[in-house]
C-alpha cells in the first residue's frame, strides 16, 4: 500500500466519522427516542358478530405498544387481548381475539408537551376458544384456532410528564374472519371484514436517545 493510499484511506475513515457523527446528532436533534406503553380500555364489537352468536356487549381489553420515534413520527408493534363468549349449545365458550400487528404513528399536532396525534397498524388476529373442545349431540367437535389479518387506524391526544406519557385514544379495529353460519335451511360461507371501536387510555415511558 502506497502513501497515498494510505491517506486516501485514512480521509476516507475521518468522513465517515464525521458523517456518523453528524447523523446522531441529528438524530438526537429531531427526538430520537424509544418508548413502551401498557394500553387498557373498552372494545364494542362489531354488530355483525351477533349473527354468529357472539356476546357483542362492550368487552374490556389490555395490550401493550412498542415504539421507536424520531421527531413526530414513530414505528415499532403491539400486542392486545380482548374477549367475549359464543353460545353453541349447550355451553358459551370463551372466544378470545389476540391482536400482533406493526404500528406506524404521526403526530399531527403538539404544543409543548401535549400532542394530537394519529395512528394505524395491520398486521394479525388469532382467535382461540376455551375450552377448544366440546359436546355437541353426543359427538366431540374440536374449536381449531384462526389466524385472520387485522388492522386498525385511529387518532388520540398525549401528554408529557418527564418521561412518562399519558395517552387516551380511539380506534376503528378491522378483521377478516371467515365464516360460516345458517340461514333458515341454508349454511352461509363468506369472508367478512368486521369492524370493532375501542377507545382506551395509555400509560408509557419513553427514553431520548
Amino acid at each position: 500500500m502506497t502513501r497515498r493510499d494510505i491517506q486516501v484511506s485514512l480521509r476516507s475513515a475521518l468522513l465517515c466519522l464525521v458523517l456518523s457523527a453528524a447523523t446522531i446528532e441529528g438524530a438526537r436533534a429531531a427526538g430520537l427516542a424509544v418508548r413502551a406503553e401498557v394500553v387498557g380500555g373498552t372494545t364494542l364489537l362489531d354488530r355483525s358478530f351477533r349473527d354468529y352468536q357472539w356476546d357483542t356487549t362492550v368487552r374490556p381489553g389490555i395490550g401493550a405498544i412498542g415504539l421507536i420515534e424520531l421527531g413526530g413520527l414513530g414505528a415499532g408493534a403491539r400486542i392486545d387481548l380482548v374477549e367475549t363468549t359464543q353460545s353453541l349449545q349447550p355451553i358459551a365458550p370463551r372466544v378470545r381475539l389476540s391482536r400482533r400487528e406493526m404500528v406506524l404513528r404521526a403526530t399531527l399536532i403538539g404544543a409543548k408537551d401535549l400532542r394530537l396525534f394519529a395512528t394505524g397498524s395491520y398486521g394479525w388476529t388469532r382467535l382461540e376458544y376455551a375450552p377448544a373442545r366440546i359436546d355437541v349431540g353426543g359427538e366431540t367437535v374440536e374449536l381449531a384456532p384462526l389466524r385472520a389479518r387485522s388492522g386498525s387506524a385511529g387518532a388520540g391526544i398525549e401528554q408529557s410528564v418527564g418521561a412518562v406519557v399519558f395517552g387516551l385514544r380511539a380506534e376503528a379495529q378491522f378483521v377478516r374472519l371467515a365464516t360460516a353460519h345458517r340461514r333458515g335451511d341454508e349454511e352461509v360461507r363468506s369472508e367478512i371484514w368486521f369492524t370493532n371501536r375501542q377507545v382506551s387510555l395509555s400509560l408509557g415511558w419513553r427514553l431520548g436517545l
